[in-house]
């Protein structure tokens, strides 16, 4: 029986564990050409973004960068409007982006915390914490 358990708990973790690997040799090429190393890679094999996530008192920066060139793309930003909401509350929350608005989990809480600010999309320096 425990033979049997140990093969299970080493399949897990090789398919779990490649996609951290996998990741974070992404984020050290992309870190390269730019992008903040406390970005967090968002989306699958086919494509996503990667995503820096900012805040700073009362205001929530989030950045993103393209999966391909990894250029900055766009700043969305948003007011937090509840003392109780941290950054990975935010970070539980948040879904993906689609060049033209965030997407938010609803079902949390955090969500009900956030008022849009605006959204940028100028190649500007990028916040860093």
């Amino acid at each position: 029986m425990g033979v049997r358990i140990l093969k299970i708990l080493i399949v897990v973790n090789l398919l779990f564990g490649c996609k951290t690997i996998r990741e974070a040799k992404m984020l050290k090429v992309a870190v390269k050409q730019g992008v903040p190393e406390t970005s967090e890679w968002i989306g699958g094999k086919d494509g996503g973004e990667w995503v820096n996530f900012i805040v700073k008192n009362d205001t929530l920066h989030i950045d993103t960068y393209n999966d391909f060139t990894n250029q900055f793309k766009t700043r969305y930003t948003y007011k937090i409007n509840c003392e109780s909401s941290n950054e990975k509350q935010i970070r539980r929350a948040f879904k993906f982006t689609n060049g033209e608005k965030v997407f938010w989990d609803t079902k949390r809480e955090t969500f009900n915390c956030l008022e849009f600010i605006e959204k940028k999309a100028e190649k500007k320096e990028p916040y860093t914490h």
